[in-house]
C-alpha cells in the first residue's frame, strides 16, 4: 500500500471486523493524504477528456492520472481521475465548467470510488449526512 498511495513511510492494514480494515500510519502526513479514484459525471462527451480531467483534479486537490482513452476515440458515462485528496478537509462533490465561449455552465457531479463514511452535506469523512451537525440537511429543503 506504500506504493500504491505513494506514502513516505509504512502502513499496516488490521482486520478489525467483517470486511472492515483498520490503516495505522506511521506518519501524520500520510494519513491525511490517500489517492483516491474519481469520477466526474455529467459532462458533454467533448469534455470527458485529459485537459479537462486535469483541470478538475486541481480543483479537487492534486491529479495524479487522468484515464486518457477517451482522448483516443473511446467512449464513457463518466471521467475517470485519480487524485491525491486530504481525508482532513471536505471533499469536492462537483465542479463548474464553462463550455465553449464561456456561456454556458456545465456540472459535473463528483464521486469518489474507495469511500466509506462520507457525508454529502459537509463533504467530510467519518460521519454521513444523517449524523451531520456542520453541514445543510439536504431532506430539509425539500419541499413536498
Amino acid at each position: 500500500m506504500k506504493m500504491i498511495w505513494k506514502l513516505s513511510k509504512e502502513v499496516v492494514a488490521v482486520a478489525f471486523e467483517e470486511n472492515l480494515l483498520l490503516f495505522k500510519f506511521q506518519g501524520e502526513r500520510d494519513k491525511s493524504r490517500i489517492l483516491e479514484g474519481a469520477r466526474v459525471y455529467g459532462l458533454p462527451l467533448g469534455m470527458r477528456n485529459k485537459a479537462i480531467g486535469e483541470r478538475i483534479g486541481k480543483k479537487i486537490r492534486h491529479p495524479i492520472k487522468v484515464d486518457n482513452y477517451l482522448d483516443s476515440g473511446g467512449c464513457g458515462f463518466f471521467l475517470r481521475i485519480r487524485v491525491e485528496i486530504d481525508v482532513t478537509k471536505p471533499l469536492r462533490r462537483a465542479v463548474k465548467l464553462l463550455e465553449g465561449d464561456g456561456k454556458k455552465e456545465i456540472w459535473g457531479r463528483i464521486t469518489y470510488k474507495w469511500l466509506t463514511t462520507f457525508c454529502y452535506s459537509c463533504g467530510k469523512l467519518g460521519h454521513t449526512d444523517v449524523d451531520c451537525d456542520e453541514g445543510e440537511r439536504v431532506s430539509d429543503n425539500v419541499i413536498s
